[in-house]
């Protein structure tokens, strides 16, 4: 054959047909090349996930810092997940940001820090609502959902509203929580001034026109009863629960912007 470009042909001694000897090392070294990359994926499933990355991907960098806090595929190593999640989370990956609050919460891979964990579940419902406002028909119940409600349980002002009025719709094909809805909706507005506050009040009055007193009352003691998740006094900082309308209501305590919704 001519053509340069298809593979040279010869006859051996007993006609069978055999490679051209440099063609015979190209392919040769193709195989090579081809099983030391399959063996190197083999010792790492995590090979293309790990260059994506080491390249910037955030979505690879959540799957890193998963893959290592769960063990799966490497060594269960929490020092590499806190890594990876926070690179991730440093580019506003959701998922990272609430993960990054978990072992925070817990304990894994750093000391317990109700801080950071409350800061980290703050900025993963900041995100959330603003996915929620700007890109409603992307947005996820089954991620952002979790994200508000841990949020909430640490006293996130934002979180709380955010909670209590989707109790009052319903979700996840549920009737409305009218007593939860009002609980979380009030917590919202005592923790908050101004015009958010004004807000939240007048929502929780339009939830309590379709509850009866004793409703009503049970969702008060409930308010009052409350008290955020791990609290202290050096870390959320937020109001007891009082219904804010009362005239032996605290002084709103300093929370993060109600209505932040910023990155």
């Amino acid at each position: 054959m001519t053509d340069e470009s298809q593979l040279q042909i010869t006859r051996n001694r007993d006609s069978s047909l055999s490679l051209s000897k440099p063609r015979s090392s190209l392919i040769a070294r193709g195989c090579r090349e081809a099983a030391t990359l399959a063996a190197a994926s083999i010792l790492d499933p995590l090979l293309e996930t790990r260059r994506l990355a080491e390249a910037g991907d955030a979505n690879a960098q959540f799957e890193l810092g998963e893959a290592y806090h769960k063990g799966q595929g490497v060594p269960q190593d929490f020092a590499e997940a806190i890594s990876w999640y926070r690179k991730a989370a440093e580019q506003y990956h959701l998922c990272a940001m609430e993960n990054l609050g978990e072992m925070f919460e817990n304990g894994q891979g750093v000391r317990a820090d109700r801080a950071e964990t409350f800061r980290w579940y703050c900025r993963a419902a900041d995100v959330a609502y603003s996915d929620l406002s700007s890109k409603p028909a992307q947005w996820d119940p089954d991620v952002t959902i979790g994200v508000f409600h841990k949020a909430a349980e640490y006293g996130y002002a934002l979180a709380q509203w955010i909670v209590g009025a989707l109790l009052a719709v319903g979700v996840f094909h549920r009737p409305p929580d009218y007593v939860q809805a009002y609980m979380w909706i009030n917590l919202a507005a005592s923790a908050s001034t101004g015009d958010d506050q004004r807000e939240y009040l007048s929502e929780r009055d339009a939830v309590a026109a379709k509850m009866t007193p004793q409703k009503v009352a049970e969702a008060q003691r409930l308010a009052r009863e409350w008290k955020p998740k791990n609290a202290s006094s050096e870390t959320s900082q937020v109001a007891s629960g009082r219904d804010p309308t009362s005239p032996k209501s605290p002084s709103a305590a300093t929370s993060p912007p109600a209505r932040s919704g910023g990155r």
